[in-house]
């Protein structure tokens, strides 16, 4: 329901207080407010109209504070006190939007915020630089011995708690302070990927459409609580893990503006069980790529998931150290797969990328260096301009090649995939006029975790 629109009240004196059917017109679209009007006054001997909605209201009469305390009325039981627990960039989206809300509007009429004691983190930061008040848990205990306090503004109670990307749970006898108890933002369709990671869940499962959840908050248990709300959004092909956060962390704001504005008037339905799955945390470990098994699609998902955050990574085999070295691979050319998700991507891109990768499985039938055959983890990269593939690092992995067009050892410098690759002398450059322009290395990247250092 836009909260733009309004309920327009017109009052005509000189009727009888008691005939409420003639004492009120009432136009409007929406049932903003209560449709039974149980306020009569004699104001004045003309007609007043009060145009009411969340964001102002006006009166014509002498006797508008009388008029006042009608809107107040109103207002007051369609408001709420919000104590807002969140942390970081994904919480900061609705901690804005429950703000900027605060200052022009009447929805929220109380705002203040529970988080980490972390001057590192987004909503501690602009709570302090808001004047938000503040409250921690305890680094040790964490909410279990947390006191609800009152609003610092009026004394009284927190009507709802709003949750958003928090990091603990809130136990039974601190939801029981609240009046109309708190609610959860949650990245997924629930009840899919209930857990700590459901945006990389989604990714790495390739899935083409996910959304938002607004759940009541459980006493017991995380993500399991009835839902209020769910917005769902499809999935563009090339979108990488920042900006679904991003997009999912707009929406569940906006989510929560609406969810409030219709609180009394929703039904929750239960989650039940059919159709749950588990989305736990993620390590660094999930975004190694195993070269003899993962196939160009599996490698893709994991970049898309993973690259924004913990990266994919393989294993180079450094001559001066005579060690394996972790380097990150970034900038993947999207392969382009049967059946991949191609929504959202530009129709030149694909028929670029397909070229390219067509040129790929065309050129690299007859590549060989001293005979050695192609194995998976070996790489190659070209210098000849004139190839679409050029300057990019190729791969042999289960089922083609992949490339990309960086590369980054940790704690040094992210450089281009050329430029990476010399530096380590793994390859070595090759003349434009020099017939052999592609190159397939003898070395490999490391097969897996069992492969001897040496």
């Amino acid at each position: 329901m836009p909260l733009h629109e309004s309920l327009i009240i017109i009052y005509r004196p000189g009727l009888n207080s008691n005939n409420k059917k003639n004492m009120f017109s009432i136009r409007s679209s929406t049932n903003l407010l209560t449709n039974n009007i149980k306020y009569c006054f004699t104001i004045s001997k003309q007609t007043t109209t009060i145009h009411l909605n969340r964001y102002q209201y006006s009166t014509s009469s002498s006797s508008s504070a009388t008029l006042q305390n009608i809107v107040d009325k109103k207002v007051e039981d369609n408001s709420f006190r919000v104590l807002f627990f969140g942390t970081d960039h994904v919480s900061i989206h609705t901690l804005k939007k429950l703000h900027d809300n605060l200052k022009i509007d009447r929805l929220i009429k109380e705002l203040e915020v529970v988080c980490p004691n972390n001057k590192d983190e987004l909503v501690y930061q602009y709570a302090k630089k808001e004047g938000l008040s503040m409250y921690h848990p305890d680094i040790e205990t964490g909410m279990k011995q947390f006191q609800v306090p009152v609003s610092s503004k009026s004394g009284k109670p927190f009507d709802m708690a709003v949750v958003v990307s928090f990091g603990y749970f809130i136990p039974k006898k601190v939801l029981n302070t609240f009046t109309f108890g708190g609610i959860n933002v949650h990245p997924s369709l629930l009840p899919k990927y209930r857990g700590a990671a459901p945006i990389y869940h989604t990714l790495i499962n390739d899935d083409r459409e996910t959304g938002v959840s607004i759940i009541k908050l459980d006493p017991l248990k995380f993500d399991v609580g009835d839902i209020l709300d769910q917005t769902k959004y499809k999935i563009k092909g090339n979108t990488l893990y920042l900006e679904l956060l991003n997009e999912l962390a707009s929406i569940g704001a906006n989510s929560v503006i609406r969810v409030l504005d219709q609180f009394k008037n929703l039904i929750p339905w239960a989650q039940g069980e059919d159709g749950v799955s588990r989305a736990p945390k993620i390590n660094k470990d999930n975004g190694r790529i195993d070269w003899e098994n993962d196939t160009c699609q599996d490698i893709w998902t994991k970049y898309r998931a993973f690259s924004d955050t913990i990266s994919i990574y393989t294993h180079y085999y450094s001559k001066k150290s005579k060690a394996w070295k972790r380097v990150k691979l970034y900038d993947m050319i999207n392969p382009l797969v049967k059946g991949s998700n191609i929504f959202g991507i530009d129709l030149n891109q694909q028929q670029s990328q397909l070229s390219m990768m067509n040129d790929i499985i065309e050129d690299t039938k007859h590549l060989q260096l001293d005979h050695t055959i192609q194995k998976n983890g070996q790489y190659f990269i070209t210098f000849d301009r004139k190839k679409s593939y050029f300057g990019i690092i190729w791969v042999k992995c289960l089922d083609g090649w992949v490339g990309f067009k960086s590369a980054h050892e940790e704690g040094k410098k992210r450089l281009l995939a050329k430029e990476f690759f010399f530096a380590k002398g793994i390859i070595s450059p090759i003349g434009e006029n020099d017939q052999k322009t592609n190159l397939i290395s003898t070395q490999q990247f490391r097969i897996n975790k069992q492969q001897q250092e040496n």
